[in-house]
């Protein structure tokens, strides 16, 4: 007798860049409601989007992002300052308590510059250049400086939602550089590649400055003056 085998099919690689893709599958009903009502929202925010809707922007299209990276020596020398009482820092769930669902231990540092609802005056006094640069970013909502403590990972998440756009600009990173990377959707973006990199808020995602702004449509609607 011949023995025969069949053959499974091979899995479909997961398309991570899809904004119907969740890391929580296993919902209730209302959650799941929750989530077609805001991938409907989503979508009519990409449909308005003057830049189309890729995952990963490319900064030509935004003038502002050429100065902030041409004036980076600025911002790390404020940096290296604040650096000195990174002991004292809050960890980032200490700030943002929804951070807690994917980092619980203290190795992931924030130092706040704005903040919606938040006062970041004392901050902001200490890194007046950067402060100056993110003057210049139109929709700027809250930027902050993220410290990853060596060998850090942090897990794959989704942010809130597309209405807002992420920009990090790399400041310090480590070496070996080939082992510090970022994961926007399916894409492993390297040290190299990423010293500025712009995304959307909810794409599935070193010290960095990490900034986050309207996107420019809903910037437009919230001010007519830009229309």
């Amino acid at each position: 007798m011949q023995n025969t085998a069949t053959a499974r099919p091979e899995a479909k690689a997961e398309d991570r860049r899809h904004r119907r893709h969740t890391l929580n599958p296993n919902r209730t009903f209302l959650d799941r409601c929750g989530v077609a009502a805001q991938t409907m929202m989503e979508a009519g925010v990409a449909r308005l989007s003057r830049h189309g809707d890729p995952h990963i922007y490319d900064t030509k299209l935004f003038p502002w992002a050429a100065e902030v990276e041409r004036e980076w020596r600025l911002i790390r020398k404020e940096l290296d300052a604040v650096m000195t009482f990174r002991d004292q820092m809050p960890s980032f769930q200490d700030i943002l308590k929804e951070v807690g669902a994917i980092q619980s231990d203290n190795q992931w540092k924030t130092f706040f510059l704005a903040g919606i609802g938040m006062d970041c005056g004392q901050n902001a006094q200490r890194c007046q250049e950067t402060m100056r640069l993110l003057g210049k970013i139109p929709g700027m909502t809250t930027a902050f400086f993220s410290i990853l403590s060596p060998g850090k990972h942090i897990p794959a998440h989704r942010g809130a939602w597309n209405g807002i756009l992420r920009f990090h600009l790399g400041l310090m990173v480590p070496e070996p550089r080939e082992r510090v990377r970022i994961r926007i959707g399916n894409d492993f973006l390297f040290s190299g590649e990423w010293w500025i990199t712009i995304f959307p808020g909810a794409a599935l995602v070193v010290m960095v400055l990490s900034i986050n702004l309207l996107g420019d449509w809903l910037r437009d609607a919230l001010n007519p003056r830009l229309r």
